[in-house]
């Protein structure tokens, strides 16, 4: 793949395409993959889809530096798994029919905070580094991702979309007392973001922040033609969603 961004301009007004060639996949798409139709997938970037299958991704590793705990899809669909640092002694942590993903290890190395979907969208959860039952932290309808913890371990931050776009939050490691940090620009736009993985490639848009724009980041696995299919239904979803946000 050849790298770079291309800017296209789409048809509406207040969309423009921007065509990422320079990677594969990006982290902060893995944390929320999901396979299927892109166009049918779009309204489900927070409820939980199935992974391309048989992929390990979002590796972390533990605070002694012995174990990594990562994101696998080896068994159908997202799973916590723990692995020695020499690729031995590999355990599966979580087990679920929805997806468990983006682990983050607690900095004594033993509690594991995650994202999963087993409650209808995605909310953080804290299980014990050695496997067994989790505990819900969250409990957002908007969707809440990628746990990092304070060097005390007292206070865990991620990101959450509660008012649109995705901004950053804290909260104690109970999950008590949540608390927003920033407001992201674009915030109050009709449409905070979509982020949709499928075999064929992704797209994810957002608004610009600084123009009256939705920027569109589209990649094919499967070359030019893959490609131009995916600008084309990701701007039919775009077009459809902002149609009736705006009340068109």
């Amino acid at each position: 793949m050849s790298g770079g961004v291309a800017e296209v301009p789409a048809a509406g007004p207040r969309i423009r395409f921007g065509v990422a060639l320079a990677r594969r996949v990006s982290a902060c798409l893995l944390a929320a993959a999901f396979a299927g139709g892109l166009a049918g997938a779009a309204a489900g970037a927070d409820s939980g889809r199935r992974a391309a299958p048989e992929a390990d991704t979002a590796p972390a590793w533990s605070p002694d530096g012995r174990r990594i705990a990562f994101t696998s899809t080896r068994d159908g669909n997202a799973e916590i798994y723990v692995v020695d640092a020499n690729g031995t002694a590999l355990r599966r942590l979580t087990s679920d029919a929805a997806d468990d993903f983006a682990p983050a290890w607690s900095p004594d190395g033993r509690r594991i905070a995650f994202t999963s979907t087993r409650d209808g969208n995605a909310e953080l959860y804290l299980g014990d580094a050695n496997g067994g039952a989790a505990q819900r932290l969250t409990r957002s309808p908007a969707g809440d991702h990628m746990p990092a913890w304070s060097p005390d371990g007292s206070r865990i931050a991620f990101a959450s979309r509660r008012r649109g776009t995705f901004d950053l939050y804290v909260m104690d490691a109970a999950g008590r007392h949540v608390r927003r940090l920033t407001r992201a620009p674009g915030n109050g736009e009709p449409l905070g973001g979509i982020k949709v993985v499928a075999e064929s490639g992704w797209f994810a848009a957002r608004p610009s922040g600084t123009e009256d724009v939705y920027k569109l980041y589209a990649e094919s696995f499967a070359g030019p033609d893959a490609l131009a299919q995916i600008q084309d239904e990701a701007q039919q979803v775009l077009d459809e969603v902002l149609k009736e946000a705006d009340g068109a």
